[in-house]
């Protein structure tokens, strides 16, 4: 627009890896290496317009620890307490969040992270939360996940 001021236009874009929750079509698949995630985000971050952009994203490391409780059995509740005698208090602020404290919870507990994270998980795998009825059958969440990678391909 001729005659406009952008001088104080702020765009904020904030992104977060994704991370496939029980009881949804993408149950089954794997959350992406936190590696592979910092680096594209390093990389859209470097390519973005500082000027009028401001960027956030949450750390690949956070999301994967988010993924592997929300996924995980009975098992991880050793590591919850383990992280929490630790001093793991307050993980969601950023400032607060020691991955290393997560990781070693999980070795220490006999746990693998990537066990519940980066593994592509069979749709006939019995999962934790199976036990759990919430009125939604787990055919109709194959069937939309069959639908949401027929749509991906358009």
């Amino acid at each position: 627009m001729p005659g406009r001021n952008f001088a104080r236009f702020q765009l904020n874009i904030s992104i977060n890896s994704f991370c496939p929750k029980p009881f949804t079509p993408f149950q089954w698949l794997s959350h992406e290496n936190a590696e592979s995630l910092e680096g594209k985000f390093y990389y859209v971050s470097r390519h973005l317009p500082k000027k009028f952009v401001k960027f956030n994203w949450t750390s690949p490391y956070k999301s994967k620890v988010e993924c592997a409780l929300s996924r995980g059995d009975l098992r991880v509740s050793d590591v919850i307490e383990k992280a929490w005698k630790k001093g793991a208090r307050f993980d969601n602020w950023t400032d607060f969040f020691d991955y290393n404290l997560w990781k070693d919870c999980f070795k220490n507990s006999g746990l693998d992270i990537d066990f519940y994270t980066s593994r592509k998980i069979h749709e006939d795998e019995i999962l934790p939360w199976d036990i759990i009825d919430i009125g939604t059958k787990k055919e109709f969440f194959i069937k939309e996940l069959e639908a949401s990678k027929r749509m991906a391909l358009e």
